[in-house]
């Protein structure tokens, strides 16, 4: 994770413990990161293993709709 860019990395569950969802800052940005982790056979490894948990969206990461941010 850490070669591939990956920095501030937290996951978090919910209130209920039914699900994760991640939080991550990728360097130098988040195009770069993805082309680089899915480049990684460990990262390949790790995405077969989960493939019955994670839900994942077009290029490769978790679609998330962000609810709020603030500057």
């Amino acid at each position: 994770l850490r070669k591939a860019g990956a920095r501030n990395y937290s996951i978090f569950f919910d209130q209920n413990r039914e699900r994760l969802f991640a939080y991550l800052e990728a360097e130098p940005d988040v195009a770069t990161y993805q082309a680089r982790i899915n480049e990684d056979p460990v990262n390949a490894r790790w995405q077969e293993y989960m493939s019955d948990l994670l839900v994942i969206g077009e290029g490769g990461l978790p679609r998330l709709e962000q609810a709020f941010h603030l500057d």
